[in-house]
């Protein structure tokens, strides 16, 4: 007997399914090997700002901005830059939140600072 039609799919189907899953199987091993090999484990993290290294810089100079910002509240700069998404950061260089600049009024989009 031929096994033909929606038979041989179904098996084909399977198969690529089992070589799926071992295939994340053997992706997650090789992952916890590197993680259990490194001296380190967390220099293998990313700081959270590295995601949106695409974005502009804009460092706070102003003790009163940085606070507004980590309360949450909008500020209004001196000095505005151009309206856009910006990477904010604090007096120390830490990473305080993703912002936005408009008319001259920083709000926050998501703040990522430790508390």
């Amino acid at each position: 007997m031929i096994a033909t039609g929606p038979l041989i799919r179904r098996r084909i189907a399977m198969a690529m399914i089992a070589f799926f899953v071992l295939y994340l199987v053997l992706a997650a091993r090789l992952f916890d090997l590197q993680v259990l090999q490194a001296e380190d484990p967390t220099a293998l993290l990313l700081p959270v700002d590295a995601c949106f290294a695409g974005r502009p810089l804009l460092l706070l100079t102003s003790h009163k901005a940085e606070k507004q910002v980590r309360n949450g509240a909008a500020v209004t700069l001196p000095a505005p830059p151009a309206d856009g998404t910006y990477r904010v950061y604090g007096r120390d260089r830490e990473f305080l939140a993703l912002s936005r600049v408009q008319n001259g009024v920083l709000t926050t989009i998501k703040s990522c600072f430790e508390v």
